[in-house]
């Protein structure tokens, strides 16, 4: 669970507060001044959607906050942010399939259900190349810059840092991810407030999105791997379906639905897997 690499990095928590400091007042900003502006629009307008305003500020962000204050400053990694290249086949194999399945299955309940299947208008209606910049900046940008500094970074730094101050891996665990997805939600309630949400409402909301990161977070755990989560958080953030989608793809039971099945499989497909890698050529050095 979480287990710490022999070099793995354990930046200053000064600089640890900072980045996340900065992650809330460049968060405040956006959704404040940037997004309201419509500054960015004209790059919309000039990749008819294929690049937007999400995708463009989170890389910014990403790039200040990661980039350059975690790797460049504190001299961080890429795997000390959960990061491995070799995670992406994977992560994007899981994904694909997660994709395939649902529209095979909201396809098969909707022609048992009416005899029909009705197509996402979107792909028509707002075109092809905004529906994939909705796509890209989830999972180039929101997803990815989340996943990075709340499950890769913050969820393993509390639960590293409490090692003997606390009993075992698993309250350690609990800690570490009650206190990370609190804030993680936390960070939520400006974007909910700059979308003109009363006060009240918003803050029913962030219990919700605190068990969505819980689940993120055991999807991470399980599978070892936090492109996978960047993956599902892309996907149940921006489904993109072919069908049309009846239930609301970004609600709460269907974020842990997705993560329940995957951590469920996983361990099957992770056995099936050392064999094949045992049985193929070289298996005993690749595994």
């Amino acid at each position: 669970m979480l287990q710490r690499p022999d070099d793995a990095r354990l930046p200053p928590l000064p600089l640890l507060a900072l980045a996340f400091g900065l992650y809330m007042v460049l968060i405040l900003v956006a959704v404040f001044w940037i997004f309201p502006s419509g500054m960015l629009r004209p790059v919309s307008r000039a990749t008819a959607g294929l690049v937007n305003a999400t995708l463009v500020l989170n890389l910014g962000m990403l790039a200040v906050v990661a980039g350059l204050l975690l790797c460049r400053v504190a001299g961080m990694r890429g795997i000390d942010l959960g990061l491995e290249a070799r995670h992406i086949p994977a992560a994007v194999g899981w994904t694909l399939a997660t994709w395939i399945l649902v529209n095979v299955g909201v396809a098969a309940w909707q022609f048992l259900r009416e005899g029909a299947i009705t197509y996402n208008p979107d792909w028509r209606e707002r075109g092809a190349s905004v529906v994939v910049g909705g796509l890209l900046a989830q999972y180039l940008g929101n997803a990815l810059y989340e996943e990075i500094m709340f499950r890769g970074l913050l969820l393993r730094q509390l639960f590293w840092r409490l090692e003997g101050r606390t009993g075992p891996d698993l309250e350690r665990f609990v800690i570490a991810l009650v206190i990370s997805q609190a804030w993680f939600a936390a960070l939520h309630l400006p974007l909910y407030l700059s979308q003109g949400m009363p006060l009240a409402q918003a803050l029913t909301i962030l219990p919700n999105v605190l068990l969505a990161g819980a689940a993120f977070s055991i999807l991470y755990v399980r599978t070892g791997n936090l492109l996978l989560a960047v993956g599902i958080h892309a996907f149940v953030n921006e489904p993109a379906l072919v069908v049309a989608d009846p239930f609301g793809y970004d609600n709460l039971y269907f974020v842990v639905a997705v993560c329940a099945v995957i951590v469920w499989i996983w361990p099957m497909y992770a056995r099936l897997r050392g064999r094949w890698r045992s049985r193929s050529p070289g298996g005993a050095l690749a595994s």
